[in-house]
């Protein structure tokens, strides 16, 4: 008999193999059994023996007859066995060789039944030695108990102890299992089960619990009932189990925490699992009513897509798809689902796991989002549109105004020609009420130019790319003053004008109409302009007043920025009624306000424009019209 690897390498051989078959044991330990000279005198021998060994290891038991070559160098007819033997998991960690050899010498009966009974006890020796059991043999009726020194080192007795009685063995058992173990004896003992199987814990004298594994079956010796087996020490495996028992406690209260929706299915993708909060989120009031059901029956929105995710998964990668599946009670939802193989021991796919996240809110603002993008663009065409008709409209507005002011001024000119030709041709013979009206016919016809030129201003204001400018206001007013020669009438700057960004033609013009308004409508020749601005923060505000009469309160003042509108009578000067009108339209058209100040020290804060610093305002000191506006520092 002998003793093997897995792999076929000798760790031990019997005294009896050693010497019928002349296997030197020092010299062939570790080696491959059928290297060993009484395999090798034949290659098809060896050969033969190499492979039952593999299948062996693979759990076969192997039988067979073959020749070897004995220590006399006489090939020798032999049965041999292959036998695995397995640790406690069943893990194959051995294998035992057993041969007979088949000779033609006569042999009584009574050597015979040594011979087996010796080679029995060697087998037995040898298999509890290996597989690190112990045995033992429990006579019921003396309530004594045999076993081995294997046992006595599982259970912490004292060494070369053969025998105790069944009461001391029993106290060895764990309080809290002695009584199940003593239920499961009587019941093998009255047959009501076919053996003895059962894990229990015992403690040692140190204290120390460990686990033991029993295995036996009654028989019976002489007449009297027995019962024998094996124990192994399961402390291990025992500890293993509670924590992967941990584990999987663990695993569990964390899948049903999870606030996603996960589920286990087959290879076949049959639903077998799923969290307690993925069923409050599919609304289902009882899993068994879904267990065992086809996964991709869920998904019959994007079957496509969810089939080929799990495809993924099944061939070892990860599946991933957005998709609509409606709750068990119809509740629409979209879910963001990621797909995942489980390898059972042998890495093949045994089960997959799929964990699904509501994202139906997300993809209602989505859809949303792509709904008001969709609504965006239509809009964003209907303007495109609406502008390139306004930009037609005011091609056309600009060609009717030009159309119509060459047209009404060539007759105008014609008039104003022709009054002066008829006044000099008459000129010793008209009267001097009738020069008058000549010159109040011109008069006219110059305020009429002038109302033409105006109306084409103002209408084509705001249509017109102007550029940005850094602008020196103390220099734009300085021009300005300049330009309307009137040396008679002070004008006085109270205050460090700023430097702006903005569109410069726009702010001239807005400071001329203002200056000029005030010199034109003054009372007197010698009239006082005083200017001032006040910094708000992210803009200027900007005053013009003057000495005069100024603008009465009431109807008067609420359309003084109307077209056409003016204080006096047409006939008293040249006014128009548009360069206020003007004015607020550029002055607003850029952001900013304009109106009559009741008081010179009326600031932007009594208009709702409340100053964003906290420097003194310089006003106006005069008391007769006082004009304000804001401006904005940086211009877009």
């Amino acid at each position: 008999m002998a003793l093997l690897k897995p792999n076929g390498n000798l760790i031990e051989v019997n005294l009896t193999a050693a010497q019928s078959l002349g296997i030197g044991a020092e010299s062939t330990i570790d080696l491959p059994f059928w290297s060993a000279s009484c395999w090798s005198f034949a290659s098809a021998v060896q050969q033969q023996l190499r492979e039952s060994i593999a299948r062996a290891a693979q759990g076969a038991s192997i039988r067979y007859e073959t020749e070897v070559m004995g220590a006399d160098d006489r090939p020798l007819p032999l049965d041999l066995s292959l036998t695995p033997i397995r640790d406690p998991q069943g893990e194959i960690i051995l294998i035992l060789a057993q041969g007979q050899l088949r000779t033609n010498e006569p042999m009584n009966e009574r050597t015979n039944e040594y011979f087996h009974d010796r080679v029995y006890s060697e087998r037995l020796s040898v298999a509890i030695r290996v597989a690190k059991a112990g045995a033992w043999s429990w006579d019921i009726d003396r309530q004594q108990i045999f076993w081995t020194p294997e046992l006595e080192i599982l259970f912490d007795y004292e060494p070369g102890t053969t025998q105790q009685l069944y009461r001391e063995w029993i106290d060895r058992v764990h309080p809290e299992d002695r009584e199940r173990v003593e239920t499961h004896l009587q019941q093998i003992i009255q047959h009501q089960l076919p053996e003895f199987r059962c894990d229990y814990r015992i403690v040692w004298r140190d204290g120390q619990i460990r686990w033991i594994e029993t295995i036996g079956e009654l028989h019976s010796q002489l007449g009297n009932p027995q019962m024998s087996g094996l124990v192994y020490d399961i402390t291990d495996r025992k500890q293993d189990e509670a924590a992967l028992h941990r584990s999987g406690e663990f695993t569990r209260r964390i899948l049903e925490s999870n606030l996603d929706c996960i589920k286990v299915v087959d290879s076949e993708g049959r639903l077998l699992y799923m969290n307690s909060g993925g069923q409050v989120m599919m609304e289902i009031d009882d899993f068994a009513t879904v267990a065992n059901t086809q996964w991709l029956e869920f998904w019959r929105s994007d079957a496509a897509s969810a089939a080929g995710a799990l495809a993924t998964a099944k061939a070892g990668g990860v599946g991933k798809f957005d998709g609509y599946c409606a709750t068990a009670k119809g509740t629409p939802k979209w879910w963001e689902v990621v797909i995942t193989s489980l390898p059972d021991v042998g890495d093949n796919v045994g089960q997959i796991l799929i964990v699904a996240r509501d994202i139906t809110e997300r993809k209602q603002l989505e859809l949303i989002n792509q709904a008001q993008t969709v609504e965006l663009q239509q809009l964003n065409n209907s303007l495109m549109l609406a502008q390139q008709q306004l930009s037609e409209r005011n091609e056309e507005l600009d060609r009717f105004g030009f159309t119509v002011a060459h047209d009404l001024k060539a007759p105008l000119r014609a008039i104003s020609n022709l009054s002066e030709w008829m006044e000099e041709d008459l000129s010793n013979r008209i009267l001097e009420d009738d020069r008058q009206q000549f010159q109040l016919l011109r008069q006219r016809v110059k305020r009429m130019n002038a109302l033409v030129d105006g109306l084409l201003n103002y209408s084509r204001l705001g249509r017109q790319e102007l550029p940005i400018e850094t602008v020196d206001v103390a220099q734009l007013l300085a021009e300005i003053v300049d330009s309307l020669s009137s040396p008679s009438f002070q004008i006085e700057v109270l205050s460090v004008l700023p430097m702006l960004d903005t569109k410069r033609i726009l702010l001239s013009q807005v400071f001329a109409n203002l200056i000029s308004n005030a010199i034109k409508h003054h009372s007197r020749a010698d009239g006082r302009i005083e200017i001032t601005a006040d910094d708000l923060g992210d803009r200027y505000q900007f005053s013009i007043a003057d000495d005069g009469d100024g603008i009465p309160m009431g109807e008067a003042r609420q359309r003084i920025f109307d077209i056409f509108h003016t204080l006096k009578s047409r006939t008293s000067n040249e006014n128009t009624g548009i360069g206020l009108a003007l004015v607020k339209k550029i002055v607003e058209g850029e952001g900013g306000q304009i109106w009559v100040a009741d008081d010179p020290a009326e600031t932007a804060e009594s208009e709702g424009n409340q100053p964003q610093t906290q420097t003194e305002q310089l006003t106006p000191r005069l008391k007769g019209a006082c004009f304000c506006f804001t401006w904005l520092k940086i211009n877009y």
